[in-house]
């Protein structure tokens, strides 16, 4: 996003979803499931890649 120049607040403009949730995946806090349509949202609006969004983190980290 910061690449891009998009603040959190256009991307819930250019996206439709609330600013709590973007908030909360923009943290890494509080996100129990993944909400692909969500995903898919923000890679269209940022050009990227699913996986350019997650990352892995086994059990023991």
């Amino acid at each position: 996003m910061d690449a891009r120049g998009i603040t959190r607040n256009r991307l819930r403009t250019l996206t439709g979803v609330k600013y709590d949730v973007i908030d909360r995946y923009y943290k890494g806090q509080d996100i129990a499931l993944v909400d692909l349509d969500f995903l898919a949202k923000v890679c269209y609006v940022l050009d990227c890649k699913v996986e350019d969004l997650l990352q892995y983190e086994g059990p023991d980290q």
